[in-house]
């Protein structure tokens, strides 16, 4: 069933995420909202509540990282089954960095 309320824009590019505090890679975004996210991954994301970090291109004006706390809400095989997909769903984050998504969509995604 598709909960979902606004539709996902794909990027062209694959932003990073991390766990908050890590370096190491948890996935890459491959479409977003301002409400979520699919990633890909090479290990599947586990299930509940994450507090994550996104990198955002250099042209973005100050900062370049997103901070927000997700769920998890999905997972599955990506096409290339090398890959794992996870949904999303942004439950915390700034409205500063809410419109840093949007801007960010705005600037970097597939125009349908």
């Amino acid at each position: 069933m598709e909960q979902r309320t606004l539709p996902r824009k794909q990027l062209i590019f694959y932003p990073a995420v991390y766990k908050k505090g890590s370096k190491k890679i948890l996935g890459r975004v491959v479409d977003i909202t301002t409400e979520g996210m699919r990633i890909l991954s090479e290990t599947p994301v586990a299930a509940g509540s994450h507090k994550l970090r996104m990198e955002l291109p250099r042209y973005l004006p100050e900062d370049e990282k997103v901070f927000f706390t997700a769920d998890a809400v999905w997972s599955g095989s990506d096409v290339n089954p090398d890959y794992e997909c996870t949904g999303l769903r942004i439950t915390d984050v700034s409205e500063r960095d809410v419109k840093r998504i949007e801007y960010l969509i705005g600037r970097s995604s597939f125009q349908n």
